[in-house]
């Protein structure tokens, strides 16, 4: 069988009747079958919905458990019974006569296979994981042949309190906690007609439903109304895919899917390895459900899975994540009145200078008194985060609040809105939007990104990225990002990635295709249903080496060649400024050997001035001036790595020659060390900051000036 190693694939299979046919012939078929199994199909997990024996018979029961578990070695399979397991030859002709034939060995089929058989009041849950595809499964089963007095001959039925425990083991919380990606259903008899059994010619079989499911409608309906992924059932020994959908209660589907016989039983004829008949349910990496049907090619006498045909698309990513967010509303919910309209948008605008402005909208959505924001970011500073939130109730609310670095090591802030509501409650909010920006947040390049130390998994392999975080139930998720033109990424450069938790990044093939381009720099992502406690990641190349502005290497080269009468420029300017000339004043530009790319090197030394300015660093001060934004701190409050000297209680870093190149760096910094008044910091670095606006313009405008000369 060809197949995709990163692919798990579930083998349903089914009426097996083990009896109906000579020890040689079942022998013979038998040992094909496990080969295929074990040699080319290689399972994660088995499923056999029902009829493993011909009639009831211990004997039978314990030599189908023995060759069952040669065909999955490490047990991973599991069963429901069938009609024939239950009753002499699948048949129970009238409720009164039901020990005519002998049927007392039909008990012995849960003991053979204690810890194997599906019920209906118990679900077992299992993680399939392969390299970048993890499926958590749930596994439900029910007996439609159950021993009770109200049908006959083959038909099955299911009784109110089974649909009950059915929809409540759908429905209950995982175990452990973990989020249940899809429910699979196993029981015998068929939910739907099957087309191709259909007649048009009126006979016995046409006016009385011998072998149906009796309230197959009834169990229907529940499976949808619960969600139920995938219904699987066998009896009629023919494959059959359908859809059946509820439009009551939250709107629910169920796929429906019936196997033929692996065996390739005919009734009253026995076993043939021509008419077998099965199907593999694969699960793939992008979240996609498909179905492959597995039967036997007469031209190379072997099974085969067609794989020059397209397999048949069971579920959509988006079906899946759908009917995973449903169960949570019904389980949590009693109607569709209640079920969570709430949407999240996240918009990234990068700006020419670096800059980030990060907005992001809820809508439809609930808030307790206090609200707390993250956000992560290995490069810039941040403003403080503003919030505004219009209430159900018509009020408005209008908040900031500070971030504050968090104690995870990775850079990431929180910023805590309290007082919302002013009780304990929790509120309906028609809209919250909030919005801060991260300053020299942005990487537009390769050589930025290697300014930055520890710069994380997506910028070590030299792409940028934004990321949306889902902590709440939604109808849909949009991440929009604008970048400068020159920037942008063309669209099938963009990948799409999911983070659970703490988990490594997978990339998400099937959520790549749903990203949409509005013209140069514009893109977004449009995710119906997100999973909670998922992070959701567009990511995009990086250019190699931005572009360089000749007039910007003329000023480095100008205040290089001329370092010594530009500062005496400068402390003039300085002193017109009523800089104090104990300042330690000092001009710097990359090492001329480049042998550390992000390293400054002091051409003026004066006074006590470093005679090195380092760019590495998660929060590099000079690194944000180096990309043109004035810096001004008190050294004792920072925790950045710019090396103050001895007496500085303010210092300041000047961009010199910035803003011609789009996204490019300054030609020179300059370096201001001030002693003054503990007491006075902040006014100092307000007044300070005012001045140097007008330092950094009158040195430019003379280093213009030099070079014209």
């Amino acid at each position: 069988m060809s197949k995709d190693n990163n692919v798990i694939r579930i083998a349903h299979i089914s009426d097996l009747h083990f009896g109906a046919t000579s020890s040689e012939e079942e022998t013979r078929i038998w040992d094909r079958l496990v080969t295929y199994f074990t040699d080319s199909l290689q399972p994660h997990f088995v499923l056999v919905t029902g009829d493993i024996v011909n009639t009831p018979n211990k004997d039978l029961y314990t030599r189908s458990k023995r060759h069952l578990d040669r065909l999955v070695l490490d047990g991973g399979y599991r069963v429901c019974p069938g009609n024939h397991d239950r009753f002499t030859l699948g048949n129970k002709l009238f409720a009164s006569t039901e020990y005519v034939f002998s049927i007392k060995d039909a008990p012995f089929f849960d003991q053979t296979f204690s810890g194997k058989v599906l019920v209906p009041h118990s679900s077992y849950t299992k993680t399939f994981r392969e390299p970048g595809n993890e499926w958590r499964c749930r596994f439900l089963g029910c007996d439609t042949s159950d021993n009770d007095k109200k049908k006959y001959f083959a038909q099955g039925a299911v009784d109110g309190g089974t649909i009950d425990a059915l929809r409540k083991s759908a429905l209950d919380q995982d175990e452990e906690g973990k989020k249940i990606d899809i429910v699979f259903l196993l029981l015998h008899h068929h939910l739907l007609p099957i087309p191709a059994l259909e007649t048009t010619v009126t006979n016995l079989s046409s006016l009385v439903n011998f072998t149906g499911l009796l309230n197959s409608g009834r169990l229907l309906n529940s499976l949808a109304e619960s969600h139920v992924n995938i219904a699987l059932h066998g009896h009629e020994h023919h494959s059959s895919v359908a859809r059946f959908g509820t439009l009551s209660g939250l709107q629910g589907q169920v796929v429906v899917v019936a196997a033929g016989s692996a065996t390739g039983t005919e009734t009253g004829i026995g076993w043939d390895i021509k008419r077998t008949r099965f199907n593999v349910i694969e699960l793939h990496p992008d979240r996609t459900v498909k179905l492959k049907k597995i039967t036997y090619d007469s031209t190379s006498e072997r099974l085969v899975d067609h794989a020059e045909e397209v397999p048949i698309a069971l579920l959509s990513a988006e079906d899946v994540r759908r009917a995973s967010f449903l169960r949570q509303c019904a389980r949590e919910r009693s109607t569709s009145l209640d079920t969570p309209r709430s949407r999240i948008s996240k918009f990234f605008d990068f700006r020419d200078n670096r800059d980030i402005l990060i907005t992001e909208t809820r809508t439809e959505c609930i808030v307790e008194n206090t609200y707390v924001t993250h956000t992560c970011n290995r490069s810039g500073f941040l403003t403080d985060a503003a919030m505004d939130i219009e209430w159900y109730t018509g009020a408005s609310t209008e908040q900031s609040s500070e971030f504050k670095r968090t104690n995870d090591g990775n850079n990431s802030y929180e910023a805590v809105f309290a007082n919302l509501t002013g009780d304990d409650r929790i509120h309906g909010v028609r809209r919250l939007s909030k919005q801060w920006k991260w300053n020299c947040g942005a990487v537009f390049s390769v050589e930025e990104i290697k300014s930055i130390p520890d710069s994380g998994e997506f910028r070590k392999e030299n792409r940028e990225f934004v990321a949306a975080f889902v902590d709440i139930d939604l109808e849909e998720l949009n991440i929009l990002v604008k970048l400068p033109e020159q920037f942008a990424p063309d669209v099938d450069e963009i990948c799409v990635f999911t983070q659970l938790d703490n988990d490594k990044a997978q990339p998400h093939e099937s959520l790549r295709k749903h990203v949409n381009k509005y013209g140069n720099g514009i893109f977004n992502l449009r995710i119906p249903y997100p999973y909670k406690r998922y992070k959701y990641i567009l990511s995009w190349p990086v250019v190699t080496k931005l572009p360089v502005d000749k007039r910007d290497s003329a000023i480095a080269k100008n205040i290089r060649d001329a370092s010594s009468q530009i500062l005496t420029d400068i402390m003039r300017i300085l002193g017109e400024w009523k800089i104090p000339e104990t300042s330690n004043v000092a001009l710097y530009l990359p090492l001329q050997n480049k042998i550390k790319i992000n390293v400054l090197e002091c051409v003026t030394p004066r006074n006590l001035s470093p005679e090195t300015l380092s760019l590495q660093a998660v929060d590099s001060l000079a690194r944000a001036a180096w990309w043109g934004r004035l810096r001004i701190w008190a050294p004792e409050d920072s925790d950045s790595q710019i090396t103050s000297v001895h007496g500085e209680t303010l210092i300041a870093l000047v961009p010199i020659g910035f803003g011609r190149t789009l996204g490019g760096s300054a030609a020179a910094l300059l370096r201001i060390g001030l002693q003054t008044a503990t007491s006075d910091i902040e006014e100092q670095a307000q007044a300070l900051e005012s001045t140097l606006e007008h330092v950094s313009a009158h040195v430019l405008e003379r280093c213009f000036n030099r070079n014209r000369t």
